[in-house]
């Protein structure tokens, strides 16, 4: 199985379940697996990606390319998620 690793955030995402697709009432989507280097405080294990920069995330693949993207473009990053609870939340970045 393929490992979509963003080196600029430090994540590893996996595709969302088309079982957990449809009981959160979306498509696509990319899973944070893993978060690297950060506290418990800040982990986001098994938060959903579910847009970067207003651009829809449809897997994990694509979900790293826009990640590592605009990390490269040094500009700012808004990051939309779904928690552990199915609520959305939004992470900015500058």
């Amino acid at each position: 199985m393929p490992q979509f690793i963003s080196s600029s955030f430090n994540w590893e995402l996996k595709d969302v379940s088309k079982e957990e697709q449809k009981r959160l009432n979306i498509s696509g989507g990319a899973k944070i697996y893993e978060t690297i280097d950060r506290g418990d405080e800040n982990n986001l294990n098994s938060y959903i990606i579910t847009k970067i920069n207003d651009k829809m995330v449809a897997n994990a693949e694509e979900g790293v390319k826009l990640l590592e993207s605009v990390a490269n473009s040094r500009s700012y990053i808004i990051i939309e998620l779904i928690n552990l609870q199915g609520e959305k939340e939004t992470l900015r970045f500058r």
